[in-house]
């Protein structure tokens, strides 16, 4: 009879995980950037490109640890790997010793690596590792504590800033010049001590519930291997743990390099390119990193705040999706969500530019902010992982992961380091940037994607293979879900 038990070491890899990548990786940020600009006098128009580039080139090393990932965990082992990406995020910290720009940059896309890195390796520890009847539960707390981690670095940020928080980014720099590097440390101790607990967490471990990669490969390589099964072993609403799980048991790259295969599943691969535009060009990661600058175009005076009590609802909203995701046809959720999230960034446009009270303008901007986090965490957000698991066919499904998990973290860069100068140079007109993608790709999915909830891998490899392109929803041979 298993333990009903919670197995504490275990979870608590997940747990870590996720506030390393929601803490270091997206809920600091804006309050990095804040000290970059300060440490390195990044002040003028051209410098703005510098510090759009500084501040995403973590997305740059964690798009190299995502990759990279599948090859290390294979070699090594899913503990092993979780050490390493323990050491290359917690290595941020030596950010607080003087340096220039470029030591600066490399280190921060060695930070990125091991966030990136971490992505994989602790879902997949967990996968490995968790008795059956937790896999779900514990998998699921990954997406949470990591939107739990974006809380904490927006708070972090707000009482380590002190009063003059929303002062301007000059004023703040001549007024807190002695105090900068203070301030720089308070915001990453935490990072610091987070990766330093999940390295010390592996350590300690005993080592029954260690598995090396040499007892993951035989012992799980029928399980994992891509298959029609596969996909119906548990819940597919975790970020990333049910594809990374699968590494372990061989290469990907054999996968990735049949390429003759793509042409058969050139529409499965569309659909994935889609998907990651929908979760990355709507515009999520300028909001992640870039809250702040959202709340001043606004005329909103408590920006800092606003960005804590937004990243709050974009905790609450990530829970709400665990819990429905499940429960409703795929499209049913993603395309009202599409529509609703690149609606509300078309309207922010229309209130920002054409609104002149003041405060009116302030109370609609962060009231459709708002919607928009709770849009995109229920949809795109949490549906990415679901959909991009169930439209590939067995012999593509690792392929088009590691293809289609690659891009929406190309996407993720190119809008973080784009959307600062675009900002500067566009106004108000940049939400345009997000809202026209946004409700393209909406109507794509809507006349495009097939309705995959509840149906075998069969019938939908079946229906998107040889189906025609334009289904609206419809599954060869079966009726119309939504």
């Amino acid at each position: 009879m298993p333990s009903s038990r919670l197995p504490l070491p275990i979870a608590l890899v997940n747990v870590l995980g996720g506030l390393i990548y929601g803490y270091t990786g997206l809920g600091v940020t804006s309050g990095l950037d804040l000290m970059y600009h300060c440490i390195l006098d990044l002040h003028t128009e051209t410098q703005t490109w510098q510090a759009a580039i500084l501040l995403g080139s973590i997305n740059v090393g964690a798009m190299m640890g995502a990759l990279g990932s599948a090859y290390i965990i294979h070699r090594v082992g899913p503990t092993r790997s979780i050490l390493i990406a323990a050491l290359c995020s917690g290595s941020i910290l030596l950010s607080l010793l003087p340096m220039p720009y470029t030591p600066l940059l490399l280190l921060r896309v060695i930070t990125g690596f091991g966030i990136g890195f971490a992505t994989s390796a602790c879902p997949t520890y967990v996968a490995d590792t968790a008795p059956s009847h937790w896999k779900a539960t514990l998998a699921g707390s990954f997406c949470v504590f990591l939107t739990l981690g974006v809380v904490l670095g927006n708070l972090a940020t707000f009482l380590a800033l002190g009063p003059d928080r929303d002062a301007p980014v000059t004023d703040f720099c001549q007024t807190h010049a002695s105090s900068i590097s203070h301030i720089h440390t308070l915001l990453l101790i935490p990072a610091g001590v987070v990766s330093g607990s999940l390295f010390s967490l592996l350590l300690v471990t005993p080592s029954k519930g260690d598995p090396s990669a040499e007892s993951l490969v035989p012992s799980l390589s029928s399980e994992l291997r891509p298959s029609p099964s596969y996909f119906n072993l548990q819940p597919q609403w975790v970020c990333v743990s049910t594809y990374a799980s699968s590494f372990t048991s061989f290469s990907p790259l054999e996968d990735l390099l049949a390429l003759p295969a793509w042409y058969t599943a050139k529409k499965a691969l569309a659909l994935g390119l889609v998907m990651a535009m929908a979760t990355q060009l709507t515009g999520i990661s300028a909001v992640m990193f870039y809250a702040p600058t959202f709340f001043e175009a606004a005329g909103m005076v408590q920006k800092r705040l606003a960005s804590v009590l937004l990243m709050t609802c974009n905790f609450l909203a990530c829970v709400l999706a665990l819990v429905i995701v499940d429960r409703f046809p795929r499209r049913a959720v993603l395309l009202p969500c599409m529509f609703l999230l690149s609606s509300s960034v078309l309207l922010l446009w229309v209130v920002n530019a054409y609104l002149v009270d003041h405060g009116r303008r302030t109370v609609l901007s962060f009231v459709l902010l708002g919607v928009y986090v709770f849009a995109f965490e229920v949809g795109p957000g949490c549906l990415f992982w679901v959909i991009c698991s169930e439209i590939f066919p067995p012999f593509a499904s690792l392929a088009g992961f590691i293809v289609t998990n690659s891009l929406q973290w190309a996407f993720n860069i190119l809008v973080s380091i784009v959307f600062p100068p675009l900002e500067r140079l566009m106004g108000p007109q940049v939400f345009l940037c997000f809202a026209v993608p946004g409700l393209l790709l909406a109507l794509y999915l809507c006349a495009c994607l097939p309705e995959t909830k509840d149906h075998s891998p069969a019938a939908i490899s079946h229906a998107i293979m040889r189906g025609p392109w334009l289904n609206w929803g419809r599954l060869a041979g079966d009726h119309v879900l939504y």
